[in-house]
């Protein structure tokens, strides 16, 4: 019996099995995944550039966010959201003095914010920056190459607290290198014939992302050079 079994454990023995069975306990923590009333989710088209501009060019949808309000019992609600942009050193982030116009998301309707109001949030002057110096990065508006992190979060615009998970999209900005042109080269002659079969070809250059070579789009353009 259990009885038996501790009047022939040894003080030292009970001493031992208690301190195994209060750090057994110690080490239990039940864990509990925290629900938030609203989904968030962002996801970054690629080709992913280092320039910051080209994610709030507002002629194309560069970076998408869906916002879903799943509470049963709020019908709608005001809202702002934070953006952060972390990687490489540095950090960007929404500047929290910064007050947007609200949003109102309705709920059980998955909505998707419009490319003007994220390009609105990413604005320079609307973050606050971290490990690189404004001034420099206001000019140049150009990120160092590396590893980073696009988060989004809900913020309830009245009382000014999250009310939404952390939207994460992970993704590699690099600054691709021009292709190297293979044929023809700049000043050489080639023969007329007719009609006229002349193949451009051109290979990659210091890419450094593997997935480049399969991202990156090439605009071509021929152009008449006048006989002096």
């Amino acid at each position: 019996s259990s009885m038996a079994f501790f009047k022939h454990l040894s003080r030292r023995g009970l001493k031992s099995l208690l301190i195994l069975l209060s750090i057994i306990l110690l080490g239990f923590k039940p864990s509990f995944a925290q629900i938030f009333p609203v989904q968030a989710n962002i996801n970054v088209a690629p080709p992913y550039s280092v320039y910051l501009s080209h994610y709030t060019a507002t002629d194309q949808q560069k970076v998408m966010v869906n916002i879903l309000l799943r509470d049963p019992v709020i019908t709608s609600i005001e809202v702002k959201f934070r953006f952060t942009i972390e990687g490489a050193g540095i950090k960007l982030t929404t500047n929290p003095s910064w007050n947007p116009t609200p949003t109102t998301i309705t709920g059980g309707m998955l909505e998707t914010l419009s490319q003007e109001l994220i390009a609105d949030y990413l604005k320079p002057q609307h973050l606050i920056t971290e490990g690189v110096n404004p001034g420099e990065f206001y000019r140049s508006g150009k990120l160092p190459e590396g590893f980073y992190q696009f988060k989004v979060e809900v913020i309830e615009y009245r009382r000014n607290i999250v009310i939404s998970n952390t939207g994460r999209a992970a993704l590699w900005l690099t600054l691709n290198e021009p292709p190297r042109i293979v044929f023809p080269l700049a000043g050489q002659k080639v023969m007329a014939t007719n009609p006229q079969m002349l193949n451009f070809t051109w290979i990659p250059s210091g890419a450094s992302s593997p997935l480049s070579s399969l991202t990156t789009q090439y605009e071509f353009t021929l152009v008449e050079m006048v006989d002096e």
